[in-house]
């Protein structure tokens, strides 16, 4: 009988790992310095070695080592907006890579008045009988609105809905007049499985950002 013997370290499967997103300071103001700063783990291993990549966007803000577990990326002082920082752990000889989920970042005009966001409506089309209202099932389309609030009127900016943090095409204006605005996404094409939506308010030169809470939707595989 021939013995193998052990599998060299090059040729075994590389090690899965997750890593997480954090910021220091959000929302921040403009000029406010603002760190993130990304855990990277192995089954519960932190992880040492390398480097996590921050991106805003498709942009590379910078690179930071991985040591124990975590890497801070000091990004100073981003320019007055909503950022969506995702942190890149690219693998390394013995551990895959991973992305953490996108992190909205707020940053508000000094001064700026407040704003409110919520998802107040989810509606289904054709919606059947008995259909649960967040149960979407397959040939159905579904439209969320959010509306945006704030103690002074006449605001104006967008709303980005993002899905499983990810941005869900375009920003959407809002119509700029009065105290409560809505603004509306219509989809026909969610994957199956549970989506977590979220709004966000960009904001303006003289009104704050803001983001939703999260509201759970199902689309299953069942044809309508």
């Amino acid at each position: 009988m021939v013995c193998l013997g052990s599998i060299p370290a090059s040729a075994q499967e590389p090690v899965p790992t997750t890593t997480q997103l954090q910021s220091s300071l959000n929302p921040a103001s403009d000029g406010d310095a603002v760190d993130f700063t990304a855990m990277v783990d192995a089954g519960g291993v932190a992880v040492s070695g390398g480097s996590v990549y921050f991106y805003d966007g498709n942009q590379l803000l910078g690179n930071a080592p991985l040591i124990v577990g975590s890497a801070t990326f000091p990004a100073g002082a981003l320019p007055v907006g909503v950022h969506f920082i995702q942190a890149v752990f690219p693998g390394d000889t013995t551990h895959s890579g991973s992305s953490s989920e996108f992190l909205a970042q707020l940053v508000n005009p000094i001064g700026a008045t407040g704003s409110n966001i919520a998802i107040d409506n989810i509606a289904i089309n054709p919606m059947m009988p008995n259909q649960p209202s967040d149960t979407i099932h397959m040939l159905q389309t579904v439209t969320f609105t959010a509306t945006v609030t704030s103690g002074s009127p006449d605001f104006t900016g967008s709303v980005i809905f993002i899905d499983n943090s990810l941005p869900m095409g375009n920003p959407v204006a809002l119509p700029g007049t009065g105290s409560a605005q809505q603004a509306m996404l219509n989809t026909p094409n969610l994957l199956i499985g549970q989506h977590n939506i979220a709004a966000v308010y960009t904001g303006d030169a003289n009104f704050a950002a803001s983001v939703s809470p999260d509201v759970s939707v199902l689309r299953t595989p069942r044809p309508r």
